[in-house]
């Protein structure tokens, strides 16, 4: 069966929690906190690193602010009747830097082949999530990335139908024509619903950028998401989007570290980098894989750490 695959847009769960508890009051609040009661799955971490694990209650409220780590997941199972436990094929790692307003992504490839901590084996990134959850997911990309992860938001791809259906649809600017599964995605101004929106995304091998021109096609989409999620003003709306996050999401943040997470660190951010851990393709009893080499796996690390400093 094929597999629905993209890059940041978990990252819009965590803008529209900000989003709606900056302007909600009374049964609003209580949703959301239900939501998040919903969703809450804690992580065992394992490994010890260069820096420790934060929580946010810890946190000062002045301006001595320690960066922090959030790990990005997108889970692919939740549609098409898959109720599996699926794998993580999108992973990013947000380094999130208040005291330079700054937050860096980055993007680790699905088939990067790595130790899998807690399950004695090496094998793709991805394969953590389907033997352990979320723990091994956690504890493998900070083993591979020498780095504490200190929070997660995860989402299948049930929830990223849904929420483009709940929004009622978005517009994308396509930048190359291309059929896939029966649907035909012209140049230009094009609007998908939930089920186009993930056929939009999927797509990768006729794509001249390969998996590259993919995940900019999933950046068009988080955005065109996030987009209409900033002018709901309807009451009803943000009670279906809570619905489809309460059955869809998972994340270790709760609701007392909500405000301090958006206050005190995504609130002041206004410069965001990218950054790809690049890997060298290679076969393994018929299987591919990207090999990542020590120096490429350094120069990523160091680059973590400097957002990491102070900590």
């Amino acid at each position: 069966m094929k597999k629905y695959r993209f890059v940041k847009i978990v990252l819009l769960i965590v803008f529209l929690l900000f989003i709606v508890i900056a302007v909600s009051f009374g049964k609003i609040y209580f949703d959301v906190k239900k939501t998040l009661n919903q969703s809450y799955e804690k992580v065992e971490r394992k490994g010890k690193y260069k820096y420790k694990a934060i929580h946010l209650s810890q946190q000062p409220d002045e301006e001595k602010l320690s960066p922090l780590n959030i790990l990005l997941l997108g889970i692919d199972t939740g549609d098409l009747g898959r109720i599996d436990q699926g794998r993580s094929d999108a992973l990013i790692l947000a380094t999130i830097n208040p005291k330079n307003k700054t937050v860096l992504f980055t993007s680790i490839a699905r088939d990067t082949y790595t130790e899998i901590v807690g399950y004695g084996s090496t094998d793709k990134i991805n394969h953590a999530y389907a033997f352990g959850g979320t723990s091994m997911s956690v504890n493998t990309v900070s083993n591979l990335l020498d780095t504490p992860v200190d929070y997660y938001v995860s989402l299948n791809m049930k929830g990223v139908e849904e929420l483009i259906d709940a929004v009622g649809g978005i517009t994308i600017n396509n930048p190359l024509k291309f059929e896939y599964e029966g649907e035909t995605f012209k140049i230009g101004d094009t609007y998908l619903d939930g089920t186009k929106g993930l056929k939009y995304i999927r797509m990768r091998y006729d794509d001249p950028e390969g998996d590259y021109g993919r995940q900019k096609r999933e950046r068009q989409v988080v955005q065109g998401i996030a987009n209409s999620l900033k002018s709901i003003n309807n009451f009803t709306l943000y009670q279906k989007i809570l619905e489809i996050l309460g059955e869809n999401m998972k994340t270790n943040i709760a609701m007392d570290d909500i405000f301090k997470l958006y206050t005190k660190y995504l609130g002041s951010i206004n410069t965001q980098n990218s950054e790809q851990l690049m890997g060298t393709g290679f076969m393994l009893n018929d299987i591919s894989y990207q090999k990542v080499s020590d120096a490429e796996l350094k120069r990523v690390r160091d680059k973590i750490h400097r957002e990491l400093e102070n900590r």
